[in-house]
């Protein structure tokens, strides 16, 4: 059976999230498996001078931070459980260590096929936040971005920001077979400034390949041009919305997501402005 590992880093909003990864593990059809990574920078060990007492004790409320995570998430899954019958299995497991690499040891050991994440809650979008991109980064499967405190939808309608390159059908496939269970509407969009000829030539190449090479009949393309709707910030902030979109979805280029993430581009204002799911796959 497939398998989902649900990271959490800093629980502030613990019960939502353990109700958010059960109901998508329950959707994906996987098996589920929290890990409660504690990150050095996060374990208090006094100030410079105190005794070693001071820095056992801190030690010590660490750990009874950590088995109180665990009695909350436990107590969690057996709330939802007892209301809602699952028919997977749910794991829970603690770490310390460097985020990333403890994440990736994980995916490697319960051979993890996504990995879930919950956006920081001070309001930053997980494009500025390090723990999230050093994830994204380090591990070798999807990763799903749930909204700070958010509920899980199904996702009926998904947008995947597609450049119109082989390796978005690729992409596109895994995508299908991740979700087929909720068959859901998949619109490739294309962002550009230009609807020019060759742009529309390009759309119709692609829509031909994803058509011969995709056994998934539910998948439009989509061009969203600056020349269409006048504000592309704003179209692109709109678009999803107006569609109820309720995930977005983007493929990692190991050459170009860092510079992506961080430049002035379409796609990122839409991650930015929009309070959705985020699903990242590797190339």
């Amino acid at each position: 059976m497939k398998s989902l590992l649900a990271i959490i880093n800093q629980p502030k909003n613990l019960k939502k999230y353990v109700l958010y990864a059960i109901s998508l593990a329950q959707e994906l059809k996987t098996d589920l498996h929290f890990l409660h990574i504690m990150v050095p920078e996060n374990i208090p060990i006094g100030v410079n001078g105190a005794t070693g007492m001071a820095a056992a004790s801190a030690l010590e409320y660490t750990h009874e931070q950590a088995k109180d995570t665990e009695r909350k998430t436990m107590q969690y899954i057996k709330e939802y459980t007892d209301v809602i019958p699952i028919d997977i299995s749910v794991n829970y497991h603690f770490d310390k260590g460097a985020l990333p690499l403890v994440a990736e040891e994980y995916v490697q050991k319960e051979k993890s096929d996504i990995v879930l994440m919950e956006e920081a809650t001070d309001g930053k979008s997980w494009i500025h936040t390090s723990a999230t991109m050093e994830v994204l980064f380090q591990v070798n499967c999807p990763v799903w971005v749930a909204p700070a405190d958010s509920l899980f939808v199904v996702p009926k309608r998904i947008v995947y920001a597609t450049d119109f390159k082989e390796e978005d059908l690729k992409t596109l496939s895994q995508l299908v077979a991740l979700t087929q269970t909720m068959k859901p509407e998949i619109t490739a969009l294309h962002f550009t400034n230009d609807a020019s000829f060759e742009e529309k030539v390009k759309i119709t190449g692609f829509s031909e390949m994803v058509q011969q090479k995709i056994d998934y009949t539910n998948i439009t393309i989509k061009l969203l041009s600056d020349k269409e709707h006048h504000n592309m910030a704003q179209s692109l902030n709109d678009y999803p919305i107006d569609k109820q979109t309720n995930l977005i979805v983007m493929l990692k280029s190991n050459r170009g997501f860092f510079d992506r993430m961080f430049k002035p581009d379409p796609a990122k204002v839409i991650i930015e402005k929009v309070h959705l799911p985020v699903l990242v796959f590797h190339e």
